[in-house]
């Protein structure tokens, strides 16, 4: 193991001493996040934990629970915290309760719409977890739109070391959350740097997108604001990639499907970081073309 390489990380937290954040205008963003319910949670974890306690699902109870990629990979953080008060399904029943959409990676699920209209019917909860991008639409609309519920993780997209944010998108529920006035100053602290990290991350997408002749897991990414950028190879080729990024201080998103080879894309990283990563999964040889 090369010691002297500089450690690659996944969030921005890691990262962000090594480069600083470009004022960039993006459509209002920052003006149009302050005047929705912004409600600031120690984590995601808890935000999640909060809305399923004040509805009240028990032991016997099921979420069911839907991905964009519709693949076996749940994060844990949601199945986990999920698990310390009920069932969690990939199939909708009777015994639904809540249905909960995954927006994965911060890639749209276009099923959202139609679970809406089931969430309304049976008079029960919708939540939206964006946790990995706060800047992600579908259909010209951030995300957040159909679910009575929107969550983030602010560390995967703000330079912050914890903490949740959920945006209340509906009035069918009366919830207040117990709220963290430390996530709230940071939040604001460091809500310039928002514009920065969806640009960056979309270039480098991008990038990734147009070297690399592999199937993607995504694809062209269209309103996305992505977290990481995936293709798809065999196993032994995926399982020689992640061992090199450890031996190479070069962090990797980790899910369960091994074909996929995820890339984070941290706005943080410079070009010669990203190179590296190029390098690493043979994109670019070793003079950079």
């Amino acid at each position: 193991m090369n010691s002297r390489l500089k450690p690659l990380k996944i969030l921005p937290f890691e990262q962000c001493k090594t480069k600083l954040a470009e004022q960039i205008e993006f459509e209002n963003i920052e003006s149009d996040l302050i005047h929705q319910e912004l409600n600031f949670t120690e984590s995601a974890k808890d935000a999640i934990s909060q809305i399923v306690k004040y509805h009240g699902l028990n032991r016997e109870d099921e979420v069911y629970i839907v991905t964009t990629s519709d693949s076996s990979f749940v994060s844990s953080c949601v199945t986990s915290t999920l698990f310390n008060f009920c069932k969690v399904s990939r199939v909708l029943t009777e015994k639904t309760k809540l249905i909960f959409v995954i927006h994965e990676f911060g890639i749209p699920c276009n099923k959202v719409e139609a679970l809406y209209e089931v969430a309304k019917k049976r008079k029960i909860p919708l939540i939206e977890d964006s946790a990995h991008s706060l800047t992600s639409k579908l259909k010209r609309q951030y995300l957040g739109k159909y679910g009575d519920y929107l969550i983030h993780s602010l560390p995967k997209t703000l330079p912050v070391k914890n903490g949740g944010l959920v945006i209340k998108t509906s009035d069918r529920f009366k919830l207040e959350f117990v709220q963290s006035e430390k996530v709230k100053i940071d939040f604001y602290k460091n809500l310039h740097h928002l514009s920065f990290s969806h640009h960056e991350r979309i270039k480098q997408y991008n990038r990734y997108h147009s070297l690399i002749e592999k199937e993607l897991v995504y694809g062209t990414v269209n309103e996305a604001c992505p977290f990481c950028f995936g293709y798809i190879d065999t196993i032994e080729n995926v399982k020689s990639i992640y061992s090199e990024a450890q031996e190479s201080h070069i962090e990797m998103v980790k899910t369960h499907n091994k074909n996929w080879v995820t890339i984070p894309l941290n706005p943080w990283y410079s070009e010669s970081d990203i190179n590296r990563i190029l390098k690493l999964i043979g994109a670019i040889n070793e003079n950079g073309s």
